[in-house]
């Protein structure tokens, strides 16, 4: 308690000591570093909350990725198709029956097919 006393006594002493233009540069000094002190806050607590945004942001384009690969592919489906049959028992005996299918295939998905499924 004793020392509180000594070190307040000796702030006022030199306080009534200082110039009227000391006190003002000294307590301006003051609202500056007090300023300081407190944007240094915001700026932290903006950091921490555009961090959080940017692992939601991340988040959100991840899942819109995801959805639009699995609506935004080529569908492909048959149109007709026509089966042949050869019997070859007697040029090959061996072999048997060969069936040839032919098809249409026609892209229903809002994006192009590859071109290269028709011969």
């Amino acid at each position: 308690m004793n020392r509180l006393r000594i070190w307040r006594d000796q702030i006022i002493d030199t306080w009534n000591r200082m110039s009227w233009n000391q006190r003002l540069s000294l307590s301006f000094e003051g609202v500056i570093a007090l300023a300081t002190i407190f944007y240094v806050i915001v700026a932290l607590l903006q950091r921490s909350t555009m961090s959080n945004q940017l692992s939601a942001m991340k988040a959100s384009n991840e899942l819109t990725k995801e959805s639009l690969v699995s609506v935004q592919r080529a569908f492909v489906e048959f149109n007709e198709y026509s089966i042949e049959k050869e019997v070859l028992f007697n040029t090959m005996p061996n072999l048997g029956v060969i069936l040839d299918v032919l098809s249409n295939w026609e892209n229903v998905g809002t994006t192009p097919a590859v071109s290269d499924l028709t011969p």
